[in-house]
């Protein structure tokens, strides 16, 4: 999660690449998404308080919540601004997720806020959205759980594979490689360029 300043910028970003790409009919598509109140309960899962970095506690990414306990949120009344906004694709219950696993059962997050980044192809430097797919490091291959890859496919969304702030690889399904299957951009072992919030990848 990004600090108040930095998340500000972000959605900037995000917004006006979704404006250049698709018009201002994607962009309302879109604010609509991220704001849509969950349909399913959180029950015992906690990933997201684990995976997820928290800006305003100086909480890395991948690391437990010093405010996770047996109940949730020690301090869910009074959490930070960008605990109560961010949200997960399954908690939404949303058509796409149908027959998903919840979270900590797969050992990842799908977050509901595109990020930005930058690939290097045989024609030059391009910029993509792409969704957050946070995997838990000590379960480095569940980003190929058959549900996941099913859904980013059928979304046709590239997606950074997340295994924590600065480390990671641009997954593109075979909806959008003509035929290629599917292909990661970038190692796992990389880290994710800090000046693009994404990955500047060869």
């Amino acid at each position: 999660m990004y600090t108040e300043s930095e998340a500000v910028e972000h959605a900037r970003d995000v917004l006006a690449l979704l404006q250049e790409l698709g018009g201002w009919e994607l962009v309302v598509e879109y604010m609509q998404h991220i704001n849509l109140p969950p349909k399913r309960q959180c029950g015992d899962c906690q990933l997201c308080c684990t995976l997820v970095p928290i800006a305003e506690l100086g909480k890395p990414a991948g690391q437990r919540c010093q405010h996770q306990c047996n109940t949730g949120c020690a301090i869910y009344p009074t959490r930070p601004g960008s605990c109560r906004a961010w949200n997960c694709e399954w908690a939404l219950g949303l058509a796409e997720t149908d027959g998903m696993q919840r979270p900590d059962q797969v050992h990842y997050v799908i977050d509901t806020v595109l990020d930005i980044v930058t690939v290097t192809l045989p024609d030059g430097k391009e910029k993509l959205l792409v969704m957050q797919v946070w995997v838990d490091p000590n379960w480095p291959n569940a980003h190929e759980d058959p549900g996941l890859r099913d859904m980013i496919d059928r979304v046709a969304q590239p997606a950074l594979i997340r295994f924590g702030s600065k480390r990671g690889f641009v997954l593109i399904p075979p909806s959008l490689t003509s035929g290629r299957g599917w292909i990661e951009l970038g190692e796992p072992t990389n880290e994710l360029d800090p000046h693009s919030r994404g990955a500047d990848r060869t």
